[in-house]
């Protein structure tokens, strides 16, 4: 995932607002926001298991809000409004 993702760092809100799949990987935490969804995922998730991240062995919803709001990425080439090139880019 690591080259695998946008420079682009993101808070939690702007993750919410564009609505695209995003990973935190921070402080030993692996998360997956995925369809309105966070994710807490097994550290050796594998990228190609995210597309149904509830049946990866070892991981589960957050039900709860989550405190950790930055730094959030999206896939590589995201072209949404927060990840776009710095003249196209807005911000939340």
């Amino acid at each position: 995932m690591g080259d695998q993702t946008c420079p682009r760092l993101l808070f939690l809100e702007e993750v919410e607002a564009a609505g695209l799949p995003a990973f935190f990987s921070c402080y030993g935490d692996l998360l997956l926001y995925k369809d309105g969804r966070v994710y807490a995922l097994p550290p050796s998730g594998e990228p190609v298991a995210l597309a149904q991240p509830e049946t990866l062995p070892g991981a589960y919803a957050v039900t709860a809000r989550v405190g950790i709001e930055y730094p959030w990425r999206h896939e590589h080439g995201c072209r949404c409004r927060f990840c776009a090139p710095e003249p196209d880019r807005q911000v939340a």
